[in-house]
């Protein structure tokens, strides 16, 4: 599972692929403004969005 996290708030989330991931991650930043992390299921960074 992909992992969509922010360090601003309690703010976490699974997803079952990377657009899912990227589509989480987005809504939250434009919801909350905040900067959101997704992370492929070893560990890698997807993306960061700011």
């Amino acid at each position: 599972m992909h992992h969509v996290e922010c360090r601003q708030c309690d703010f976490e989330r699974e997803a079952h692929d990377w657009l899912a991931a990227e589509i989480v991650a987005e809504d939250h930043r434009d919801r909350e403004g905040h900067v959101v992390t997704a992370t492929e299921p070893d560990g890698t960074l997807l993306g960061r969005y700011a």
